[in-house]
């Protein structure tokens, strides 16, 4: 919906409301020292 507004009234200017890819929470994490578990598919979700 931001990105709709925007489009409208700033004429397709965004303000950090669309990525193109998302960050890796993952590496994020460990590299704050946290164990990390990364469920891919919900079948290995699933299984654990």
């Amino acid at each position: 919906m931001v990105k709709q507004w925007q489009d409208i009234i700033y004429q397709g200017r965004h303000s950090n409301s669309y990525m193109d890819s998302v960050p890796d929470f993952a590496a994020i994490a460990e590299a704050y020292g946290h164990v990390v578990f990364a469920f891919l598919t919900q079948a290995s979700l699933n299984l654990a």
